[in-house]
């Protein structure tokens, strides 16, 4: 009769460990996907900000994405992400979508 109750002990411990590892894991996993969104986020806002800036000092939008770069000291890591710049007018806010990238740079 003990010999099932020290099993049953064992088991139940090995179980509960292993739940452990896997809530462990999962929640890593779940921390590092929010960083990468807010990565993104802050540097769309960022991208924004600059371009609101711009319309305040030029009176325009700034005409594409390296004269917001150049002009307005944004900086990002261009290996990890890619930047689509759309401007349809001069007096309207661009589109500015940012997308991290595939592959190995984006460890």
């Amino acid at each position: 009769m003990q010999k099932k109750t020290v099993k049953r002990r064992i088991v139940l411990s090995v179980l509960s460990m292993l739940t452990l590892v896997v809530l462990f894991v999962l929640s890593t996993l779940w921390v590092g996907g929010t960083a990468q969104e807010q990565d993104i986020q802050r540097l769309q806002e960022d991208l924004r900000r600059a371009s609101t800036h711009c319309y305040a000092t030029e009176g325009r939008y700034p005409p594409n994405l390296p004269y917001l770069l150049n002009e307005y000291g944004v900086r990002y890591d261009e290996s990890r992400f890619f930047v689509m710049y759309q401007l349809f007018s001069s007096n309207l806010p661009p589109d500015i979508t940012v997308v991290e990238k595939q592959g190995e740079a984006a460890v």
